[in-house]
């Protein structure tokens, strides 16, 4: 059986993250750099814990800021367009990766595809159906929080 890890912080012994190497730390912002010694890790084994270690200091990798985006109902479909964020450039973002499900799914029902075009649309969709429509921007690092927008598929009443 592989070891386990547990990662603390150190400011106030709270234990954030257990797992096998490499142990991921979440709910850190994008881009945030952490001092040696913020953080502090253990081996397990059964359990039995070994004595706390400093981890060095690392900075996130920085991802990129959620673009907004524009949504239009047509019929059995919808229309989109992106707008990247002001910092999309100098972010290095390569392109979206966009989502559809219907309300009622779960998020892992959703359809998903990348594109680097910033309009597009939909046109198998059952009218009178809501849907959801998600967006996160990509570079080199992942993706940015996902934008999420729900609409009701069907030509727009006049």
């Amino acid at each position: 059986m592989a070891d386990q890890f547990r990662v603390y912080k150190k400011a106030d012994g709270a234990k954030i993250a257990e797992g096998v190497s490499p142990v991921k730390l979440t709910g850190l912002a994008s881009g945030t750099t952490v001092a040696e010694g913020d953080y502090q890790a253990t081996r397990v084994r059964g359990e039995k814990e070994s004595k706390k270690v400093d981890l060095k200091g690392f900075t996130t990798l920085k991802l990129p800021t959620k673009p907004t985006v524009k949504v239009t109902p047509k019929d059995k479909g919808m229309d989109y367009v992106i707008t990247p964020s002001p910092t999309a450039t100098k972010e290095g973002v390569t392109g979206y990766k966009i989502y559809t499900k219907k309300v009622s799914e779960d998020w892992s029902a959703a359809k998903s595809t990348t594109v680097t075009g910033l309009t597009g649309g939909f046109g198998t969709m059952e009218n009178g159906v809501q849907y959801v429509f998600g967006v996160e921007a990509l570079n080199a690092n992942g993706a940015s929080p996902r934008l999420d927008t729900t609409f009701t598929a069907g030509a727009p009443e006049a």
